[in-house]
């Protein structure tokens, strides 16, 4: 979607400060703890992942407020791990090297377009997603003709990309299961 179509979408959707602090107040409330890693974590061009977590299935992506777990990696050793409310977090707070990989295709499988990873680690390379659904881009006139409502879902189906197991068969189980029990 170009910018030139994006800022009419938001004059009439939604103010971003709202959004703003419905996410940092969503934040707020989760249960908060640092993970230290068995092995290397990496990090993409948008690091704040958001984990549906079960009983949903890979098909869904339902971002910063109904998100089982927030990961977001702190260094190459450390990840930030954010419950929602009602779950807890079981120790240790030491993630083996299973866990870690599963953390790292998490953040592979939510880059935009580009992981970051030290030198030499190769993290990346050896974990394989499938491509994100294609977007919809539309042309200023056709941004014109939509009713507020289409044109709200329009915008939240944009900046809520649908996660890229929604169509594949084998997706990879949700990671470090421990979290997700209350």
């Amino acid at each position: 979607m170009s910018t030139t179509c994006v800022r009419p979408l938001l004059d009439r959707c939604i103010q971003v400060k709202d959004v703003r602090n419905v996410v940092a107040d969503s934040l707020y409330q989760r249960e908060w703890a640092l993970f230290r890693t068995a092995s290397p974590v990496i990090t993409c061009d948008d690091p704040v992942i958001f984990v549906s977590g079960p009983p949903l299935t890979r098909k869904y992506s339902v971002g910063a407020l109904m998100s089982a777990v927030v990961l977001y990696p702190v260094n190459p050793y450390c990840v930030l791990v954010m419950l929602r409310p009602g779950l807890r977090h079981r120790g240790p707070y030491r993630l083996d090297k299973s866990e870690t990989h599963s953390i790292n295709t998490e953040l592979v499988g939510a880059a935009a377009k580009t992981t970051f990873e030290r030198p030499g680690d190769g993290i990346a390379a050896h974990i394989a997603v499938p491509p994100r659904p294609p977007q919809i881009e539309l042309d200023d006139e056709t941004v014109k003709r939509l009713d507020t409502e289409a044109a709200l879902q329009l915008l939240l189906r944009a900046v809520s990309p649908r996660s890229r197991w929604a169509d594949v068969e084998t997706a990879p189980a949700w990671p470090v299961p421990r979290w997700y029990s209350g």
